[in-house]
């Protein structure tokens, strides 16, 4: 294995535990430096024969430090966008009851008011015609 596939499975690694610190303390992780992780990768690689020194090997994860950091923030803009989404799925049920609570009181309300203006409106409309009964049946007597 060469050094530049070996340079490679390192800037995976160093992607992958940048990725994993991300996740681990919920949307907040510390700048990594390559001098920081490094030396655990390193660890992790074996024994192997690696070329840590070579120019082509610390552009690559430089890079790849970039592109974890650019990772994480974008992972981080999701996970806010997701909270800002439940708050505002919990703001809009929550509209929602008190509009439906509203639309009950409201229908209770017309309701009562129907039915006083029935009763009123239907007097009205009886009245004259209990009068004329009453007439009629005097007149008739």
């Amino acid at each position: 294995m060469g050094g530049e596939e070996i340079a490679g499975e390192i800037v995976g690694g160093f992607a992958d535990a940048v990725a994993f610190q991300a996740e681990r303390r919920d949307g907040f992780v510390a700048d990594f430096s390559v001098e920081q992780v490094l030396p655990r990768i390193l660890q992790q690689a074996g024994p192997r024969e690696v070329e840590p020194f070579t120019e082509s090997f610390l552009r690559s994860l430089r890079s790849a430090q970039f592109f974890a950091g650019r990772y994480y923030r974008l992972w981080g803009r999701h996970h806010e966008e997701v909270r800002h989404r439940e708050a505002l799925a919990r703001d809009l049920a929550a509209l929602h009851v008190e509009k439906d609570s509203l639309v009950q009181t409201h229908a209770v309300e017309f309701q009562r008011m129907r039915a006083s203006w029935t009763f009123r409106v239907g007097r009205l409309l009886v009245a004259p015609f209990g009068a004329l009964r009453r007439v009629l049946s005097a007149a008739r007597r």
